[in-house]
């Protein structure tokens, strides 16, 4: 079974780079993500991926959080809708979703010792919503523990968030991995419900039989991480031969362009469009990214197919008259002109 990172699209070399998590929540449009989802899937189904690691269901609750561009919003029931219908679309394809990162990882800084300190209330209505609604209501095949600490207790060893919730109250029954290197002992691991250890250490089998031998593992609990990762697997499309080879890199591109306007979303229009014509139709880029093809870092970046990836700034450009499109730097004297 193979997972790779696939939030934007299936990272294997290069490949079509879709919208982010975030810009495609800001479309409001369920059936819209869902044909994203599905195209992503088709893409990791062809290439030889089982399991995308996606979507990302954070709340957007720290704004210099380096990986919100991979979370979907701010409010979690329209993050449980939407990612919803991400991971139907996807899974309909016969390739499996892995929500991340359950549960409360709402900031990069010092990720892997911080202790998101969360009361019952807020941690229920809040930051586990989204991931319950998912659950239940499309079953996604894997979740993926965090980094950080919840309440005190790494999250890919407390049992309570891992066990007693997610399998006992929402009816998962996938299989949860942990964040690569994510803290914590292989047996903790498995007590607790953290069926697959990601990515793996040589001393993990002698962790395991060293807890086993002395006690302080349980059988059973190994038993159950063991079905877990197994019952997944059955389901896999390398499990069933299925892989096919070839992505439709023309229809699925064709996708993305008419996906990405609307996720452009005005609330609410206080004369501002229509835009009237005027004769200095002037178009003024700000910050030197626009003029880059920006991808986030980490598990979003993506090597897209060379000549197909265009700036924001080249794209304005082509509008050509009567529109004048100009590159602008923040501090830029020009700026005081405007």
């Amino acid at each position: 079974m193979t997972v790779n990172d696939g939030p934007a699209g299936g990272r294997y070399g290069t490949a079509v780079w879709y919208p982010s998590i975030s810009n495609l929540s800001a479309s409001w449009d369920p059936a819209l993500i869902a044909r994203v989802g599905k195209a992503i899937g088709e893409d990791a189904l062809a290439i030889g991926i089982d399991v995308v690691l996606g979507p990302g269901m954070n709340i957007q609750k720290n704004v210099l959080g380096g990986r919100n561009f991979e979370y979907s919003s701010e409010d979690p029931l329209l993050t449980g809708l939407l990612m919803s219908a991400y991971v139907d679309g996807m899974q309909s394809t016969g390739t499996g979703a892995c929500v991340k990162h359950y549960a409360a990882n709402n900031q990069e800084t010092a990720r892997g010792n911080v202790s998101a300190n969360v009361s019952e209330r807020a941690l229920r209505e809040i930051y586990l919503k989204g991931f319950g609604l998912v659950v239940r209501e499309a079953k996604p095949w894997t979740v993926m523990s965090a980094y950080n600490s919840l309440n005190g207790i790494h999250t890919s060893i407390n049992r309570g968030l891992l066990t007693d919730i997610l399998r006992g109250e929402f009816g998962f029954d996938g299989f949860v991995m942990s964040d690569w290197g994510a803290f914590g002992s292989m047996p903790d691991k498995v007590s607790a419900g953290n069926d697959l250890n990601m990515p793996g250490n040589t001393t993990d089998p002698a962790e395991v039989l060293n807890a086993l031998q002395r006690g302080t593992l349980s059988r059973g609990d190994l038993d159950t991480c063991c079905r877990n990762i197994l019952s997944v697997v059955a389901r896999c499309a390398a499990f069933k031969g299925l892989h096919k080879g070839r992505v439709d890199q023309r229809t699925q591109s064709a996708l993305i362009q008419e996906v990405s306007p609307d996720t452009i979303v005005l609330l609410k229009n206080e004369g501002i469009l229509p835009i009237k014509a005027s004769k200095k139709n002037n178009i003024i880029v700000l910050g030197p990214n626009a003029d880059l093809v920006a991808f986030g870092g980490g598990s979003g970046r993506m090597d897209p197919i060379e000549g197909r990836a265009i700036t924001l700034f080249a794209g304005l450009s082509k509008l050509g008259k009567p529109y004048s499109v100009t590159l602008m730097d923040w501090k830029s004297p020009d700026m005081a002109a405007l």
